[in-house]
């Protein structure tokens, strides 16, 4: 075989290889960007900061927490608070939200979710949240 032809194809190669490790790396630069927050003592990823919700499902659920006398204490810069309230989407208006600026009474950990003496610290899930309906009274 050829001198030139045998070294075409280990320059060929070595491209290959350096090529193969650059897409490597920048597939792992991208997934280390996912997030997790807790939730009910679970990680749960955050693809994109942002969450799929079906926002009927939620108008619903913001609703009957709010009717039901749950409250939701939050701090404008608590990132866990900002998810809970995300997880919402714009159903986020029908929530009784009550800033804590410079803390509320009683309250330690952020977010919580109170009612009446009742409280409930922590980010929660959709599921908890309807857990806490079902046990409201």
């Amino acid at each position: 075989m050829n001198p030139i032809v045998i070294a075409a194809l280990v320059f060929g190669i070595f491209v290959l290889f350096i090529l193969s490790i650059l897409i490597l790396a920048i597939y792992l630069k991208r997934s280390s960007k996912i997030k997790y927050y807790v939730v009910d003592d679970q990680l749960v990823p955050i693809k994109g900061g942002s969450y799929t919700v079906d926002e009927q499902a939620m108008k619903t659920l913001a609703k009957r927490l709010t009717s039901n006398g749950w409250v939701l204490h939050s701090k404008p810069t608590c990132p866990w608070c900002i998810r809970q309230i995300e997880m919402f989407g714009h159903s986020s208006k029908y929530l009784n939200i009550k800033e804590c600026d410079e803390g509320c009474e009683g309250i330690h950990l952020y977010p919580t979710w109170t009612n009446g003496e009742r409280q409930e610290p922590g980010t929660r899930s959709i599921e908890n949240l309807k857990d806490l309906l079902n046990r409201s009274f």
